[in-house]
């Protein structure tokens, strides 16, 4: 009797292991599945941005105009959040606009940025030079997120 209830007891265990592994399994896979649509909407929305028709925006974020991206209604629930910042140019000494100024006495520097050369919207708006970092971020209906910087520039 007591060799049933035991084997009943280690039938059982195995039976929930199993069951767990499954959910484990099928939850895993879920969470997946959004993270890679997630990514393709996002790099979709990246596309739109780059696109010839999508025209830099000047002020972009904290003006009136900003960025419309549009999530395919295929993936209804996932949404798309643009944040802008602003490219702030170091002072470099030199002002190429200037009536003396020679690049052959004044040559310009290379001119590097990261993440504190960007200024993001406020009021008022930072001044706009003419290279923006997009910030994109796609929200899965789970609320997993995916998210990608680009640059965008003001074409002369």
């Amino acid at each position: 009797m007591i060799e049933s209830l035991i084997a009943i007891v280690i039938l059982a265990l195995v039976a929930i292991a199993a069951f767990v592994g499954l959910q484990t399994s099928l939850t895993s896979a879920e969470r997946h599945e959004e993270s890679a649509v997630a990514d393709g909407v996002l790099r979709s929305a990246a596309e739109q941005l780059q696109s010839s028709e999508q025209q830099y925006l000047v002020g972009a974020g904290c003006a009136a105009a900003t960025y419309a991206l549009t999530v395919p209604t295929e993936f209804d629930g996932y949404t798309i959040d643009v944040a802008v910042s602003f490219w702030q140019p170091p002072d470099l000494g030199w002002d190429p606009d200037a009536a003396d100024f020679d690049p052959s006495v004044d040559p310009p520097s290379l001119v590097t940025f990261d993440n504190d050369d960007f200024a993001g919207p406020e009021t008022p708006c930072p001044s706009d030079a003419g290279l923006q970092r997009v910030d994109l971020t796609v929200t899965a209906p789970s609320g997993a997120t995916e998210q990608l910087s680009i640059l965008k520039r003001m074409d002369s």
